[in-house]
């Protein structure tokens, strides 16, 4: 057990040392690996302002280790359970964009605000959609009351879910709520997103895995236009859905 561990210099204390030290969940194995020291026992000490590091926090919910989270949580010293870190995101943000649901769970189950916005207005529901993260998305909207949040932009996570192509997120996100495509800030709907991805995609030779499903745009595009009215909205540009998807045919080609 003792080669496991790290060096430490002085007090310094890094995420990465803190990962490494929780490996060892053993609080008398850990003082008996390799040092007795009060430094050691500063850091195991559940009460100590090392475990309510909000950097420390961040790696961990990045990483989706749920016991390092449940740690930093329950420390005493904790006082934001989920703090807004570098433009605003939290660890929920970043639990959200890599898929991590057992921490995002533990999360939720531990702060008011279940979805709040980074400093671009993109909320952790706007994370998990872009990246396809269903059983996340679910997650959130079962514990909000606004299931389709806009950003700084008025870009929304269906949006999102348009652009990146995820259906079944669409599909969910339709069926939770009123209003089935709604206009960003320049009048741009999700319908708009996905008629022009399909068309940017047809046109593409290469594309990046992550946007090049593009037969499930074209399955948005179906599922919106069976669940509105309005079949032809109009941006501040004047154009349809159609007509923007024409413009980038056109912009793809010229």
């Amino acid at each position: 057990m003792a080669e496991e561990f790290p060096m430490v210099i002085g007090r310094a204390f890094t995420p990465h040392i803190g990962n490494t030290i929780f490996k060892l969940l053993d609080k008398s194995a850990l003082l008996k690996s390799r040092s007795v020291s009060s430094d050691w026992k500063d850091i195991v000490d559940v009460e100590t302002d090392l475990w309510a590091d909000p950097d420390l926090y961040m790696s961990a919910a990045l990483k989706g280790n749920v016991d390092l989270c449940k740690k930093i949580i329950d420390c005493p010293r904790t006082v934001d359970k989920n703090p807004a870190r570098y433009l605003g995101a939290t660890p929920l943000h970043w639990a959200a964009f890599r898929g991590h649901l057992n921490v995002c769970q533990l999360i939720l189950e531990n702060v008011q605000e279940k979805n709040p916005p980074n400093n671009a207005g993109e909320t952790p529901l706007h994370m998990a959609t872009s990246w396809g993260r269903l059983d996340v998305c679910q997650l959130i909207l079962e514990n909000v009351q606004e299931k389709n949040p806009a950003d700084g932009r008025g870009r929304t996570p269906l949006h999102t879910a348009a652009y990146a192509g995820h259906l079944d997120i669409a599909q969910l996100i339709i069926k939770n709520v009123e209003q089935k495509n709604p206009p960003d800030k320049y009048g741009n709907t999700p319908l708009h997103y996905a008629a022009k991805m399909y068309i940017s995609m047809c046109a593409r030779k290469h594309v990046a895995k992550k946007y090049s499903n593009k037969g499930e745009r074209l399955e948005i595009c179906c599922l919106i236009l069976r669940s509105i009215e309005e079949k032809h909205p109009v941006n501040a540009s004047g154009e349809t859905p159609l007509a923007a998807a024409r413009s980038q045919l056109f912009g793809q080609v010229s």
